[in-house]
């Protein structure tokens, strides 16, 4: 499996002289991020290489359950640019790189964002700011993903019935 789109990805610098590979290549030999701690790394290497121990076996575990778009979203959300790294220390692993291939196609072409903003929520629904505005926009990322929005119109009407009291 190659994915050139990411070369660029992996040769990005993460921190002083190492590159996103070099700390790729570390994270999939640590077993615990404790053991980076007397290495006298920066917090951004330790902060990345954290990222990929902690959500590496949750990725696995997806990969072998299928999981639709509403269950994938906390995972791509709470991994953002590590995933990557996470994908390659998978494979490494022996994950199956068919099943890799969409959550990195995801990752490289994410789709377009969501066609309302917060402002636009609390204009259309006479919303005030707060934690409901952010949790009907994630909402709308996730119905986006499974294709129930298709433009500021629908994403209105979709926003005004997942408010509604049931």
């Amino acid at each position: 499996m190659a994915w050139p789109e990411l070369i660029g990805y992996f040769d990005r610098i993460l921190a002083g002289n190492r590159s996103v590979a070099a700390m790729t290549r570390l994270a999939a030999l640590l077993t615990a991020a404790t053991v980076m701690l007397p290495l006298h790394f920066s917090k951004v290497e330790h902060r990345f290489c954290l990222g990929v121990l902690r959500y590496l076996p949750q990725f696995l575990a997806f990969l072998q359950a299928e999981p639709t778009p509403r269950q994938r979203y906390p995972l791509q959300q709470a991994t953002g640019e590590i995933l990557p790294a996470i994908a390659a220390v998978a494979l490494a692993s022996g994950a199956d790189g068919v099943a890799i291939r969409p959550w990195l196609d995801r990752w490289l072409r994410p789709g377009p964002p969501l066609p309302v903003s917060g402002n636009d929520l609390q204009a259309a629904l006479a919303l005030r700011p707060g934690p409901t505005v952010g949790a009907l926009l994630t909402e709308l990322a996730i119905a986006q993903a499974e294709g129930h929005i298709l433009d500021r119109d629908s994403a209105i009407a979709y926003s005004r019935r997942w408010l509604a009291p049931s």
